[in-house]
């Protein structure tokens, strides 16, 4: 089997991406002294995010391999062409069945709410008007170099580029073995080596959701016929909390690495710092947290000013609102681990986010404005959150 040269393969994959990169992808290594002092920290949660970072790295890097080996075992003489084709086809056919299943979760089984993670990950494989999706990504990486059907094990990735070759690999492993899916003994073994996926089970009051599931290449149905869908992830889903599989969006991450007893969400964050500054009152609102989880989080976190000077692991809460009704619509979080030394109006995030334009994705840091610019729609408001 050939192996290209780093780079090569570098080109290749610039080739196939250069009409998505719309950002540039925030070098980690320019941080490094940052995720350094992050490890020698005595705040515990910076220790904790920096080992879950160290984690990630470790755990796609093993996914990639794990795949390659299997594929080594059963490669048997074959060459890339011979079974590009049927890959290919294997992996049309699932995105034509993730539009169906897509459709399906906010159509006559209407359960996209109850399936957020599910649904969000479909679009990532799917993809958008504006950006392709991971079906079509690993589809222009096999024609532009099938040895990667063969070797999904390459070095100096980033971001999207993990959970592109994963959907490579598992494909092209199932294709080899004669396999339609993730069901049953003869992949057990395969299943066993996924390391950071998004494992998403079909509920049972979404019966024909579970029927479209099933038939797609990731997709696991048990002997007592639970639906199981394995979507190839760098960590990130929204709505996702998985720490088994480490699996989080950005406040889930928050919640699992400040020991939160219950999962909240950059509303909970907006509404809690409101209630301890005076803005609102929690005791008098109808909201979806008991009174007992809200005190459990106004016992952790201390509501500050974003103006105030900013300490190690601040929780940076940016909430966006619409102009013509001033209700809060969307937000992001992470933890404040710096000054940006280029940009004076930016801080260091510490975070869990993705990109749609492939330009980032997973567990990282990132420089971004403390206080975000409005525009004719919409405006932002930061709150920051600090450990009690």
């Amino acid at each position: 089997m050939k192996i290209r040269s780093i780079l090569k393969y570098v080109s290749l994959f610039a080739f196939t991406f250069a009409t998505q990169l719309h950002a540039t992808y925030p070098d980690q290594e320019q941080y490094k002294e940052i995720y350094d002092s992050l490890r020698q920290s005595d705040h515990s949660w910076a220790k904790r995010f920096v080992d879950i970072y160290d984690q990630i790295n470790k755990g796609n890097k093993e996914d990639l391999k794990n795949l390659t080996d299997k594929i080594e075992e059963v490669l048997d003489g074959k060459e890339p062409e011979s079974i590009s084709l049927k890959v290919i086809e294997k992996l049309e056919k699932d995105k034509a069945l993730s539009i169906d299943l897509k459709t399906m979760l906010v159509g006559e089984d209407k359960k996209a709410s109850d399936h957020w993670p599910l649904f969000t990950g479909l679009g990532k494989m799917i993809g958008t008007p504006q950006f392709t999706g991971m079906y079509e990504d690993a589809i222009a990486r096999i024609n532009h170099d099938s040895d990667i059907l063969f070797d999904v094990n390459r070095k100096g990735l980033f971001g999207n580029q993990f959970p592109v070759l994963k959907t490579i690999g598992l494909h092209a492993l199932l294709t080899l073995r004669g396999l339609n899916t993730l069901s049953g003994d003869d992949a057990e073994d395969i299943r066993s080596i996924l390391n950071i996926y998004s494992p998403n089970v079909i509920f049972d009051d979404a019966p024909n959701s579970k029927k479209i599931a099933q038939d797609i290449s990731l997709s696991d149905t048990s002997s007592n016929g639970i639906v199981t869908l394995w979507k190839p992830s760098a960590t990130y889903e929204f709505g996702g909390n998985d720490a088994s599989h480490l699996i989080w969006d950005c406040s889930s991450l928050e919640a699992f690495i400040t020991d939160c007893p219950w999962r909240f969400s950059t509303l909970h964050q907006e509404m809690a710092w409101r209630h301890q500054m005076g803005e609102i009152n929690l005791n008098t609102m109808a909201t979806d947290i008991s009174e007992n989880m809200w005190h459990e989080f106004n016992d952790k976190f201390q509501a500050v000013y974003a103006d105030e000077e900013l300490k190690e692991m601040d929780i940076i809460v940016q909430r966006k609102y619409r102009f013509s009704d001033n209700v809060s619509c969307s937000g992001h979080t992470g933890f404040f681990v710096g000054n940006d030394p280029v940009n004076v109006n930016n801080i260091l995030l510490a975070e869990s986010n993705r990109f749609d334009d492939k330009s980032y994705e997973g567990i990282g840091i990132r420089s971004v404005p403390l206080h975000r610019e409005s525009d004719e729609d919409f405006y932002w408001r930061t709150f920051v959150l600090r450990q009690k």
